[in-house]
Parts: structure tokens; sequence; C-alpha cells
């Protein structure tokens, strides 16, 4: 599954640049990926186009809209090459409760999203562990919105929509500023040939709905896809290896979390390479456990104690610069972020970290991944 890592490289980067070639199955589902892609990232702030980012502090609406005419464009050109597939698609029907939880930042958000979003919304999800109810320290604001077809009729609908989502993430970086994406985005359209590679289906079975009285049926068409997960892992493993390799080591929290989260993404991503279909991240650690030695397994352990024992001090002034919705912010929280405590510092050392980048190489063995000699070299073979 991709998500949006601002500031920390995009898991875009393996597919092609272009919308104009000749349409195939495989064709479409990478089309479709990459078109879900670059609209997370404009609603999110992190605009297709990077001149737009002067237009985003001088004039927000702006830049919003030379960019919603971008996506306008492609999801037509998408709804096009939908009717040329072939339609061998698995439907099935996804039933999803209402939040019934008692977090404040989340019940925030259902209060925004029903004054400002209600008409222009499919439905609105949480998911992961504010969803299961069994939130942390590290927890950060999952979710996920199916924006409706109406909303694409023209640029400045899309506009008024991305502009008020965008705005409601910062709920999101209010409950936890160190986080490092906002919404994930679907469309209605992305229902009836669902896009299981990019957001896999199986979430919503642990996943609360954001509204009460909506979007608690999901009927999803599946289409039978030839594009690869194990891409998705590939890329996603590569990243975190060179990382390493280079010794870039996280400075502060706010890195040290997206480096943790990108590790411990890594079991269900196996999973769905390896079976061709998703689980749900919590149950991936033990299914994956198996496949693996004690010693190798080990620092995925260690990994998970220090998500447990997850804690921080941040000054107001901080959190207030940090707890926004722009793209200043997150740089902000990238390099200025929380100083990582003695507690936790103790246990990222050279060892911790080539014991991940083994584990890493473990993973793409089992799964076959060629990997090129650059990939190999440097941190872990320079040690011998």
């Amino acid at each position: 599954m991709r998500q949006n890592m601002s500031n920390g490289g995009s898991l875009s980067n393996f597919l092609p640049s272009g919308y104009n070639q000749t349409p195939t199955k495989l064709d479409f589902a990478t089309l479709q990926y990459k078109f879900l892609i670059d609209l997370a990232d404009y609603i999110n702030g992190y605009f297709i186009t990077s001149n737009d980012l002067i237009f985003y502090f001088f004039s927000r609406r702006k830049a919003f809209y030379r960019n919603a005419k971008i996506c306008v464009s492609k999801l037509n050109y998408l709804k096009d090459e939908a009717t040329k597939i072939r339609k061998d698609r698995e439907q099935i029907t996804i039933c999803v409760d209402a939040y019934k939880g008692n977090n404040r930042y989340v019940y925030e958000m259902i209060k925004y999203l029903e004054k400002n979003l209600k008409n222009d919304l499919y439905g609105a999800y949480l998911h992961g562990s504010l969803a299961t109810y069994e939130e942390c320290n590290y927890s950060d604001f999952d979710a996920v919105v199916i924006i409706k077809n109406e909303v694409f009729s023209s640029p400045e609908k899309l506009c008024d929509v991305a502009i008020k989502l965008h705005k409601a993430s910062s709920i999101m970086f209010k409950f936890d500023p160190l986080q490092h994406h906002g919404w994930f985005v679907l469309t209605a359209m992305d229902l009836e040939c669902y896009p299981a590679i990019y957001f896999p289906h199986e979430i919503f079975n642990n996943a609360k709905s954001l509204f009460r009285d909506m979007g608690l049926t999901l009927d999803i068409n599946i289409n039978i896809s030839d594009a690869s997960d194990r891409d998705i892992f590939s890329v996603l493993s590569k990243s975190i290896k060179k990382l390493i390799q280079h010794k870039e080591y996280p400075r502060n929290m706010y890195q040290l979390k997206s480096l943790l989260s990108k590790f411990m993404l890594l079991p269900s991503l196996y999973v769905q390479s390896r079976d061709g279909y998703a689980i749900f991240k919590k149950f991936s650690f033990n299914e994956v456990k198996k496949d693996f030695s004690n010693e190798e397994w080990e620092v995925m352990e260690e990994v998970s104690r220090v998500r447990g024992s997850w804690t921080y001090r941040i000054s107001p002034l901080k959190f207030l610069l940090m707890a926004r919705s722009n793209r200043l912010s997150r740089y902000l929280a990238k390099i200025y972020g929380p100083r990582i405590p003695k507690s936790i510092l103790n246990i990222l050392t050279d060892t911790f970290y080539e014991k991940m980048f083994r584990l890493i190489k473990a993973m793409e063995a089992k799964l076959q991944i060629q990997v090129s000699s650059e990939d190999d070299s440097g941190f872990i073979d320079a040690k011998k």
C-alpha cells in the first residue's frame, strides 16, 4: 500500500511518467495508481507542479485551482480508458461501522466533515490504531476519503473541496505533529474498478466511518490486475536500505518516526507481495515472522518496543509551527523536530541499523526481488 510520504520520498518513482501510452489492463492499473498518488499529493498540498509552491504562499486558491484543472483532465482520461479494459472484476460488499471511540481529535474531524464536506464525499474513514481503539503515543491519524464523481465536474468544484480537505488535515497534525502524511484519497469511480495496489480493500474491514449516516456500506468491484505488488515492496525496501547505507540516520523524532513507520510497513507489503492479497498491518508481524529466523526478526521486535515506549517533549512554539497543514510545517518538522530521548537513542546503534538492513535483504531474497550490486554494497559490506 502506498501513502504520500512527504519529505520522505514517493513510492511513485517506479511508475512511468506519461499518461499517453496504449492502454492495457496493466497500463490502466498503473495509470490509476499514479493518478491517485497525484490526487493525494494535490489534496495534501504537495502539488503536481513544483512552481505552484510560490502561488501556495501568496494565493493558496490559485495554486489549488491550477492543479485542479490537471486532476480533472486526468480523471476524465481514466474514465475513458476504464471503458476499454476487460471487465473481469470480483464484486464484494464491505460494511463499516461508525466511529464510537473517545478521541477528541477524531470528533473534531467528524464535526468539520459534517459541516463542510458531507455533500462532496461518498465517505470518510479512519483506519489504523485509532480505528481499532488501540491508540498509543506512537499512533497517527490515518484516514481516507472517497470523493464523489460530481466534484470533478469542474476545476472550481474540485478546488473548493481540495482546500477544505487540506484545511481539515491540520486536525491530524494537531493530534500528531510528527505525522508525515495527510489524507489517502479515492474517488467514487475507483469503487467500480478498485485500485487494490494503492489502498487494499481489506483495510476497510478494520476501519471506522467518520460519518454516522453515509458510506457505511461499500460495494467494490476489484479489478483483476497484473500490476505488481512486489514493485511497491521493492521501492520502499530500497529507499530504507539507501538511508542506512549512507548512514543518513534520523536526527530527531520526526525523522525517526518516518523511518520506523516505513520499516514496520514492510511486513504487510511482504504478505501482499508473497500471497497476492493484503493483510491488516497489526496481524502481518506474526504472519511474516514465521518466514525468518529469530536472529533475523529480532530487529523488528526491537522496533516494536521503541514504538511501545514512544515519548518525546515538544515546546509550545514547535508544536504551533508543526501542527499545521502546510508544506512549510512539514519541512520544519523534518529539520527541527523534537530531540530523540536518550532512552531511545541508546538503542539506535550501528548494529541496530545493520540488523534492519539484513532483515530487508532477507525479505527481498524470500520474495526473489532482484537487487543490483550497488543496492547490496556499502554499509554492510564496508563493515566486513
